[in-house]
């Protein structure tokens, strides 16, 4: 946790934060994941997205956006499946994005997101083998409500595995709203 910190702070302080190149935002939201590779189909597993943003102009159309965001996933097993139940992971991740504006409302998004495990459960109990770190890939859209506020829909796919003895990954979509500061 301490280098992740340390981590935060060196890339935060990395920049030249003059006020028109720089943006700071609050997000809140949700996900509906799944987890791919389990036997389970569909986004059953709803989850709560909380943290906070930094957005750094580079040019008038693109931005470098860096983020801390708390993201609740895992997978529900169907009300067949009695074995399978819940699994239940908790990250905290941190999002490098390259922002493309598409216009003054509506821009892209893409990145890799590094994870660090919080916590895992699987119906209830601690979850054995899970995998503390991991890797994905983040692209989505965004659209400006108003000069103060952004609704956000994303995808994020696991590029290494979340387990240690099962070939999961993790596949969730975010929808979320963001406040600018």
């Amino acid at each position: 946790m301490k280098n992740i910190f340390i981590l935060v702070i060196f890339t935060l302080l990395s920049f030249n934060t003059q006020a028109q190149n720089f943006e700071a935002k609050l997000i809140g939201g949700f996900t509906a994941s799944q987890i791919d590779g389990d036997a389970q189909a569909g986004y059953n597993k709803v989850g709560l997205v909380a943290g906070a943003a930094t957005n750094f102009y580079l040019s008038e159309r693109v931005s470098l956006q860096e983020e801390l965001v708390f993201y609740m996933r895992g997978a529900r097993g169907s009300n067949n499946d009695f074995n399978f139940g819940a699994v239940r992971m908790n990250y905290l991740d941190i999002n490098m994005l390259l922002n493309i504006y598409l216009s003054e409302k509506v821009f892209v998004q893409a990145g890799p997101s590094f994870g660090v495990l919080m916590a895992a459960s699987q119906n209830g109990w601690d979850m054995d083998s899970p995998v503390s770190n991991t890797l994905s890939a983040t692209a989505g859209v965004s659209y400006m409500l108003n000069q103060n506020l952004e609704v956000s829909l994303r995808t994020m796919y696991s590029i290494t595995r979340i387990h240690k003895l099962n070939p999961w990954l993790h596949n969730s979509l975010a929808f979320s709203l963001r406040f600018y500061l």
